[in-house]
């Protein structure tokens, strides 16, 4: 298992969301997460636990270079960080972005701005998919178990997740993926075709994580009514972690 996610006191915060982004709508055409965006070509999410997004659904090719950047050494995979991310939409401690972006960039040299504002945008999509119920997931082995143990990553340092007991059952099936073992391996036993079990919870995926999800509503609400924001002035440091000034970077 990786080393603990961080979630002392400085991690803590507002749920990492990006502010609104004034973006031009784009012309239909292929978009990677099978968002279907209104006329305006906007996407909307509709989060009771934030202010409602405005998200510009990365391109293919955005997403292609969000994957080279990925495929750099000094930090996770790109399937792995795409975990990461479905499993922060859910957890009920909420981390702030400064903290998740270091996480997922390690020690790779972002080119521009734009490397981190692209990752921040892919967040935000997962949002809205949560929203929609429609998730787009890995469904290789190598990709789904790179997945999981992004996820599993940040559910396991997650006290509040740990003390959900309905989500920490749902979310067994993502344990088992990402190690790759079988349930009694894990010490639950009752499973009769252990080999088929597990290929079938690669191909439920989709359902496992918006079960989880589900569960954990009423913690990520409760979390919600106990958070003190904090205003960001314009001339700090923009939370995206891009290093520019808010007012000419997520605020502009």
């Amino acid at each position: 298992m990786p080393g603990r996610w961080p979630l002392g006191p400085a991690a803590r915060g507002n749920r990492p969301r990006s502010p609104a982004v004034a973006v031009p709508a784009r012309q239909p055409g292929g978009l990677a997460f099978r968002r279907r965006a209104p006329e305006d070509g906007v996407v909307r999410a509709r989060s009771s636990r934030a202010t409602p997004l405005r998200v510009e659904p990365l391109s293919e090719s955005e997403i292609e270079t969000v994957r080279a950047f990925m495929a750099r050494p000094g930090g996770p995979s790109f399937d792995r960080s795409h975990g990461i991310l479905h499993a922060l939409a859910t957890a009920p401690t909420r981390v702030d972005a400064s903290v998740w972006l270091a996480e997922l960039i390690g020690e790779r040299e972002l080119e521009s701005p734009d490397d981190a504002l692209r990752i921040r945008r892919l967040y935000d999509q997962v949002l809205v998919a949560f929203e929609e119920g429609d998730l787009e997931v890995p469904a290789a082995p190598e990709a789904v178990r790179a997945f999981c143990a992004g996820y599993v990553h940040v559910a396991m340092a997650d006290r509040s997740w740990r003390a959900n007991e309905k989500a920490t059952l749902e979310a067994f099936p993502l344990l088992c993926l990402a190690q790759g073992k079988r349930p009694s391996e894990l010490g639950v036993d009752g499973v009769a075709d252990e080999a088929g079990w597990l290929d079938e919870q690669g191909r439920a995926l989709e359902g496992t994580l918006l079960a989880v999800h589900a569960a954990l509503a009423a913690d990520r609400d409760a979390a919600v009514a106990t958070v003190r924001r904090e205003k960001v002035g314009r001339n700090d440091p923009c939370p995206c972690g891009s290093g520019r000034k808010y007012k000419k970077c997520c605020l502009a």
